[in-house]
């Protein structure tokens, strides 16, 4: 093993020095007559601190030259996959990929040739931003950066803390990467699911109309759930019998959301109406405390990317002409599983809720429901408005009782 570098003291010719023993040699900080201890240690500190400094700018080198963009977003990829969410993982893919199969346009280094093909300490601030301006959905705009800044990021930072020890810790190109604005969903009430489409929705969710026949109707009662409670649409189907408080009329959730950003974290509590109660105490029957509430045929959980296939094949369904020719309506094809929780939170502003509970009912902060929902609680503002008429009406009553002089 090879020896530490440490303050030591060596004689050479009868005089004693100061010194140490390093891979590069014996290196000498003055004579012990004439250097104290104290001055001795502070010259060997700054000595550590060049040898540090040489070596990790070696390994930069050596690193640099040796890795491409291509392995950074593989690695990062692979690092997805096994520490995170399958969502993310399939996020991660899909842009890192578009990212690394991009061909550099303009003046930028390696025109002509696919960023992934760059050392990952060639790829610059304007590569990114070259590539990101070729999208146009802001949105789309926002999750390529975000995975892009990650990704590189983590490459950077060392094993020890959970990186990928790919790239010098000093690379990182895309630290001022800005994330593209998002502009607020403008969700008005001509957006809100109508009564006749959650009638069509409920009535061709019944399992008689699909090839998935069954008895119980599952995906029919977590419409109404849907209806009654608007949960996110993960929530009931990550709940289970244990979950459910019959005395409370409750589904509490203690694995929601916001559980993953909140600082302290609170269960989350689903308020459950007479007919949603019966919904999930008909599915909780003869099932034990750790069992999925909703199950499919097979006895499996629900997944929001199956709801999802069947809110679609529902819509079809409708869209078909036999159901047409009852010239009952059609269902959008903007409807979601999620529209229920707009229409939820939407509706309990309109009639007057407090933004409180509202944000506590649906599971939120007053932030969010002010941000994307403000312009439907404004029972506050129509009375201010009728004050202000008011008074303005008391003073043009008085007004035209004066008598005007020409």
């Amino acid at each position: 093993m090879a020896r530490s570098a440490s303050l030591r003291t060596t004689t050479v010719k009868g005089v004693v020095y100061w010194s140490t023993q390093t891979g590069g040699g014996r290196t000498y900080f003055g004579r012990k007559s004439e250097v104290s201890r104290k001055e001795a240690e502070a010259i060997f500190a700054d000595h550590l601190k060049t040898i540090r400094t040489e070596t990790n700018r070696q390994r930069d080198q050596r690193v640099s030259k040796a890795v491409t963009v291509w392995e950074v977003c593989d690695r990062r990829t692979l690092w997805v996959q096994a520490n995170l969410s399958k969502k993310s993982y399939a996020q991660y893919k899909w842009a890192l990929t578009a990212f690394c199969n991009y061909t550099i346009k303009g003046t930028l280094y390696g025109k002509g040739q696919t960023v992934g093909d760059l050392p990952c300490d060639r790829v610059t601030l304007q590569h990114a931003q070259e590539f990101v301006s070729s999208y146009d959905d802001p949105g789309s705009k926002r999750h390529l950066v975000i995975c892009i800044k990650a990704c590189f990021t983590w490459a950077a930072q060392t094993t020890d803390a959970d990186g990928g020890g790919l790239m010098p810790k000093t690379c990182q190109p895309f630290r001022y990467l800005k994330r593209p604005h998002v502009p607020i969903k403008d969700l008005t009430e001509a957006d809100l699911i109508t009564d006749v489409e959650h009638h069509l929705l409920v009535t061709y969710s019944a399992d008689r109309h699909h090839e998935w026949h069954g008895t119980d109707n599952t995906v029919q009662d977590i419409i109404k759930l849907m209806h009654h409670c608007g949960p996110r649409t993960s929530e009931p189907l990550e709940a289970n019998v244990r979950d459910f408080n019959r005395r409370t009329r409750q589904l509490t959730l203690g694995n929601h959301k916001r559980s993953q950003t909140q600082q302290n974290t609170a269960l989350r509590q689903l308020t459950l109406n007479d007919e949603a109660f019966a919904i999930v105490a008909k599915h909780c029957a003869d099932k034990g405390p750790n069992d999925p509430i909703f199950t499919t045929s097979t006895g499996s959980r629900w997944s929001v990317n199956r709801i999802n296939l069947r809110f679609r094949q529902i819509k079809a369904l409708v869209a078909k002409p036999h159901a047409k020719d009852k010239r009952v309506g059609t269902v959008r094809a903007s409807i979601t599983p999620y529209s229920y929780r707009d229409l939820y939170i939407s509706e309990l502003l309109m009639v007057g809720v407090p933004v409180f509970q509202v944000a506590k009912m649906a599971g939120t902060s007053i932030k969010m429901i002010e941000k994307h929902y403000g312009h439907f609680f404004n029972s506050d503002l129509t009375e201010a408005q009728g004050k202000l008429d008011a008074v303005r009406k008391s003073r043009s009553r008085k007004a035209k009782g004066l008598r005007v002089v020409a």
